[in-house]
């Protein structure tokens, strides 16, 4: 066992604080780390103090710890808050028993300021509650986004998938927590194998490649992921779901097309038009010099039509690229019927038998040219549905 004068260079030398006290507060001992504890200079500035009145921070604070010597004999590590000379609170823990000397029952404590470690505590709570909050916001970003991402080690086993996996795959996103690349290939294959990606990433490359997986357009990157050291500890991958920027970039690339033939079709229009107008012109000049009778003036008169029902289809054309307007006008469908029956009639088979019956004279508001065109597309189909016999009626 130590000797007293050991004990009492321990006392003096340990950086813990210690003292004795008797019942009513009173410092009997105190060493040197409890002196700069408290910021006091000399021992006997300490021994002058009272513990309830000079040391506790809260009035009554020092009642629970007596309270708990008396009754156990022990303190174990209670916290209390103790002032030191120039107010500044600290956080103690307290260890003690109760000593029976020739003078009465004491109170032998140590005391171990806790005030920087609760700092240091405090501050990784606090850091911790803040990286958790971080953390929760980029996940709820990821999944808010079409993207995902995932983690593998050495073997391309997956550790850890997130972000929108369920929105754009369609299954949980832990469905193949544990499982090698190379068995979800072999299980959904994509348009291309991961395996050779994540191997050039496990080197150190990053890789980035484009792939068709569930019916999913996905954009993936492939890097390596290190530890603290550098070392590289597996990969990490993220996909982005460009499906949607595919449909729109292929829907650009045909509105492009489309007006690409705008363009040619408003050209062609035109020049078939300067054609039209010698047709129709030299037409004209026909008619004017045979007779009404005379044969052959039906097939000439048969051509005006035809060619004016032409210019009316340019007028169509022109209208579909952009260099013409469209109006509507008071127009009989009847008299349509009519000059429609005369250009295609003939085409008709023997068999087939056309009947058109309009009460009265009706007339509708329409644009001539598409009006036109819409009943020679029904009387064409009704041709076509009867075939070689049958009978097609016209009536409004």
């Amino acid at each position: 066992m130590p000797s007293e004068p050991e004990l009492q260079k321990l006392f003096e030398r340990t950086p813990i604080g210690m003292y004795r006290s008797d019942a009513s507060g009173r410092l009997l001992a105190a060493n040197p780390a409890l002196v700069a504890m408290l910021g006091y200079d000399t021992i006997e500035e300490v021994l002058a103090l009272d513990l309830a009145r000079d040391v506790y921070a809260e009035a009554g604070g020092r009642a629970p710890v007596l309270e708990e010597y008396r009754h156990t004999g022990v303190v174990d590590g209670s916290r209390v808050q103790w002032k030191t000379r120039t107010g500044r609170t600290l956080s103690i823990q307290l260890f003690g028993h109760v000593v029976d000397t020739a003078q009465g029952l004491t109170f032998d404590a140590t005391v171990i300021d806790m005030t920087e470690i609760d700092a240091v505590e405090r501050e990784v709570v606090r850091q911790r509650e803040e990286l958790e909050r971080t953390a929760a916001t980029l996940d709820q970003v990821v999944r808010q986004m079409p993207t995902m991402y995932w983690l593998v080690d050495h073997d391309m086993r997956i550790l850890r998938t997130g972000g929108s996996v369920q929105p754009i795959l369609g299954y949980a996103p832990d469905k193949f927590i544990g499982v090698t690349l190379g068995q979800v290939h072999a299980t959904e294959p994509g348009s291309s194998s991961p395996i050779e990606p994540h191997a050039r990433a496990l080197r150190g490359e990053i890789v980035e490649y484009h792939t068709l997986y569930r019916q999913k357009e996905l954009t993936t990157t492939v890097g390596p992921l290190r530890s603290r050291d550098g070392t590289i500890v597996g990969a990490i991958g993220t996909s982005i779901d460009v499906t949607a920027i595919r449909q729109l970039e292929r829907r650009m690339i045909d509105a492009q097309r489309a007006e690409s033939l705008g363009v040619l079709a408003g050209g062609l229009a035109h020049d078939f038009n300067n054609l039209l107008v010698a047709v129709l012109g030299n037409a004209d000049l026909a008619l004017r010099e045979i007779p009404a009778g005379t044969p052959g003036r039906t097939a000439i008169e048969n051509i005006r039509q035809a060619g004016l029902r032409a210019s009316e289809l340019t007028y169509q054309l022109l209208a579909y690229a952009g260099r013409g307007g469209t109006g509507t006008t008071r127009v009989s469908p009847a008299e349509m019927v009519d000059e429609l029956l005369r250009i295609v009639g003939a085409s008709f088979p023997p068999g087939v038998t056309v009947s058109v019956e309009f009460e009265g004279d009706p007339t509708v508001r329409a644009d001539p040219a598409q009006l036109r065109q819409v009943l020679l597309n029904l009387i064409t189909n009704a041709r076509e549905a009867v075939g070689a016999h049958g009978a097609i009626r016209v009536h409004g």
